[in-house]
């Protein structure tokens, strides 16, 4: 079955979402990928017990996040705040 114009037009939202989840997601995957490392060089002085609390504060930040977004989504609209949090985790730099 071909796919129409309106097929190909509609599906660049679902794309950009999917995109902005990985990108949200990214830092996540990171740390858990060099907390092993982190750990054996106390290269940033991480321990166990301060990448454990590194790792879990990350998971509750997202779920505190998803909680408090969801009802200003509803509110201002998923759209609208879809792009404000994008550009704010994206213009957003870590401490050094």
């Amino acid at each position: 079955m071909p796919m129409t114009s309106a097929d190909r037009t509609s599906r660049w939202p679902v794309w950009l979402c999917w995109l902005a989840m990985v990108l949200d997601g990214f830092d996540l995957v990171v740390l858990g990928t060099v907390i092993p490392t982190l750990i054996k060089t106390q290269e940033l002085g991480f321990d166990a017990v301060g990448a454990t609390l590194a790792a879990t504060i990350s998971l509750v930040g997202v779920g505190l996040g998803a909680l408090f977004i969801a009802p200003l989504s509803d509110r201002l609209g998923r759209r609208r705040l879809l792009i404000a949090c994008v550009a704010w985790f994206s213009s957003s730099r870590s401490p050094s």
